[in-house]
Formats: structure tokens, C-alpha cells, sequence
């Protein structure tokens, strides 16, 4: 049954095109030849790629739920013991977007702008050669000690 289920999501994420080229082309050697490991998956399969190409779509796969690491085994590429990955029976889960740079700026200067209020600083907008912790020692928030 577990195959069965394997197969229909197999199917789901090849025409729906859930995940990118390039994790598919990883995941479609796991369906085909799985349990695999990274190495074997790039050696035998990949080889005219650079291997940092392929390695890390299994992390990426991982984290959707589409591969899982299944055990471990001597690799037939490295010679050493090695993870050995296959398909789930799992369709693959969205994965919230983490926050951009700038996202993450303006809720920092935000922050900084509130703190500020609080302290009864003026508000100060740093020029880009202006060093950003020297408005904390000003305001006692930051302390450097040395050891």
C-alpha cells in the first residue's frame, strides 16, 4: 500500500509540478532507484553536474516531506557509511516564506524608533557610515566588556 501511495504522489508532483526541475530530477532517481544515498544519487545519475547541484535538494526535499532518510549503509560511491534516502508516501507541505532582509530592517528600526520614544532619545536617522551601536552605548543599552 505504501508503494501504491508513493506512485499516486509521484504522479501528483511530476503533473501538477509541485517542486522544481532540478529537485525533480533528484526525486524521480529516489522514486526510481531508492533507497539511495546523496553520493550514489550524484555519481550514477549526476556525474556531469557539479555535486553541490544535487546534494542539497535532499535537505530541501526533506523539509516538504517528500524524502526521508530511511537508514544507513556503506555507499557504493564513498565506500563509507551513509545516509540511504527514499521517497514518502507524503504530498509535499508549503513552507512559509522566511522574512526578507528589509522585512526584518524596518521592524528593527521600528523597534529602535519605540525604544527610543520610551528612553526620551531624539530620533536619529545613522548615515551609512555611522556606526549603529553608538547610539546603544549613548543610551546605556549596550556594554562592552572586555575579557
Amino acid at each position: 500500500m505504501t508503494r501504491q501511495t508513493s506512485i499516486d504522489v509521484y504522479r501528483e508532483i511530476k503533473e501538477q509540478g509541485l517542486i522544481s526541475k532540478m529537485q525533480f530530477e533528484v526525486y524521480d532517481k529516489a522514486f526510481e532507484f531508492g533507497p539511495i544515498t546523496q553520493g550514489e544519487t550524484w555519481d550514477e545519475h549526476f556525474s556531469d553536474l557539479q555535486r553541490h547541484t544535487v546534494a542539497p535538494r535532499f535537505a530541501e526535499m526533506k523539509k516538504i516531506g517528500i524524502l526521508a532518510v530511511v537508514g544507513k549503509r556503506k555507499c557504493r560511491y564513498s565506500g563509507r557509511i551513509c545516509e540511504e534516502w527514499d521517497v514518502t508516501s507524503k504530498r509535499p507541505v508549503t513552507i512559509a516564506p522566511t522574512k526578507s532582509k528589509d522585512k526584518i530592517i524596518a521592524e528593527l528600526q521600528a523597534e529602535n524608533k519605540e525604544l527610543r520614544k520610551k528612553l526620551g532619545l531624539q530620533e536619529r536617522k545613522p548615515s551609512a557610515k555611522q556606526n549603529p551601536l553608538i547610539p546603544m552605548r549613548q543610551a546605556g543599552l549596550f556594554n562592552e566588556s572586555k575579557s
